[in-house]
């Protein structure tokens, strides 16, 4: 990425948005541009790390006509991703189960259980 020279340089990270400007980083940011930038926002030269000292009266007195800086895009946005409704999903009946029933086994017969004998003490 080629940055350009310029006498003004962002705070890393910092990265000027506006409609009327477009959108800038240090890579590329020009004179011209952070000049008309800060006529119309002063307030904004906190985003600065590096600036003229007299970045004021340079500012004051310059005019930039609109269609005079092209911004270049700091990031190419990312398309937005397409949103497609959910399918329905009905839910599914709830099926009880039949209850479960003991049964005697019938080619065992039950033996009749015999009580323990009682012992006298």
């Amino acid at each position: 990425m080629d940055t350009l020279k310029s006498k003004y340089v962002l705070k890393n990270g910092v990265l000027i948005s506006s409609p009327e400007f477009g959108h800038f980083t240090n890579a590329n940011l020009t004179d011209e541009i952070a000049k008309a930038y800060l006529q119309k926002f002063p307030n904004q030269i906190n985003k600065f790390a590096f600036f003229p000292d007299d970045w004021q009266n340079v500012g004051a007195t310059f005019k930039v006509a609109q269609n005079d800086v092209e911004p270049k895009p700091a990031v190419e946005p990312e398309p937005e991703p397409v949103m497609e409704p959910e399918p329905v999903v009905e839910p599914e009946p709830v099926v009880e189960p039949e209850p479960v029933v003991a049964k005697p086994n019938p080619t065992k017969p039950k033996k009749p259980r015999n009580p323990k004998p009682e012992t006298e003490t």
